[in-house]
């Protein structure tokens, strides 16, 4: 409900008077709700858009580095450095070789200096 008051004065300005009009803007209110959850709605949409067009521009580029080199450690070594900083700060692949041990094949850094330290995680 909408109240207006609005004074009526005579010619020496005093108040004789004040009509109240009221409306009921039950309606209006509702659609104000409606059009601000469809702006939300539309804003989570785009960011959706957003998040999978660089998802599948990742997986794109994730495609070509594999079937760029048959040598898969220096595969996977360059797939680290084009997942960061996408996926985390560090990146590292462990591999089950044929004897079931794990072995790390690939790892890096967002920052290359510090990637020298995570090599000392797969023993090099």
């Amino acid at each position: 409900m909408a109240i207006t008051v609005s004074p009526i004065a005579d010619r020496g300005g005093r108040i004789t008077g004040a009509p109240i009009i009221a409306r009921d803007i039950t309606e209006r209110r509702r659609i104000e709700r409606a059009r601000a959850d469809l702006v939300e709605r539309q804003r989570l949409a785009g960011e959706a858009a957003i998040a999978a067009r660089d998802g599948l521009a990742f997986l794109a580029e994730v495609g070509a580095i594999l079937s760029s080199s048959l040598d898969y450690e220096e595969t996977l070594d360059r797939g680290v450095h084009l997942a960061l900083p996408r996926l985390g700060d560090y990146c590292s692949v462990v591999v089950q070789d044929e004897h079931g041990q794990l072995r790390h094949v690939a790892c890096g850094h967002v920052d290359r200096a510090e990637s020298r330290r995570c090599g000392s995680w797969r023993g090099c």
